[in-house]
């Protein structure tokens, strides 16, 4: 996250999208939750679900790496534990199975958290009607049972 931050004059400067989601997270968490994640922790059931969720949709967008990448920091950073707690509940609300890009989004997300996941993303995503979300799965399934 930091190699997005730039300095001038001793001031750092965040990319304005990277501002957009430290203002988002620390006004969920009510606190400065951006520099300081591991606070995750000591914050409500309800405030690590709407964490989450944001963390989650923003992950799984199909453009803007940097919101992307920044997303999938944080919930990589989070223990897989916890994370897993909330996340197929929400991913069930949030990610549409159908899109090819949301779907492929969610299974490189979970690639990156655990194997648990990416098996779900790929239950999940075989649901579809999609031929390129079904490529997509074959692309992971490929990957992940080989």
């Amino acid at each position: 996250v930091d190699k997005n931050i730039k300095e001038i004059r001793g001031e750092k400067i965040m990319h304005p999208y990277e501002l957009q989601i430290s203002e988002e997270m620390n006004g969920i968490a009510g606190k400065d939750i951006y520099n300081n994640i591991s606070d995750i922790y000591s914050l409500d059931s309800d405030k690590i679900e709407a964490l989450i969720k944001l963390l989650l949709e923003y992950a799984c967008w199909a453009t803007n790496h940097l919101l992307i990448n920044i997303s999938r920091n944080f919930l990589s950073a989070i223990d897989s534990k916890l994370l897993l707690n909330y996340v197929y509940d929400l991913a069930s609300v949030c990610i549409d199975f159908n899109d090819e890009w949301e779907s492929r989004r969610f299974m490189e997300l979970s690639k990156i958290i655990s194997d648990e996941m990416l098996n779900w993303a790929i239950t999940q995503a075989k649901c579809s009607n999609n031929a390129e979300v079904i490529e997509a799965i074959r692309d992971y399934e490929n990957e992940f049972y080989n």
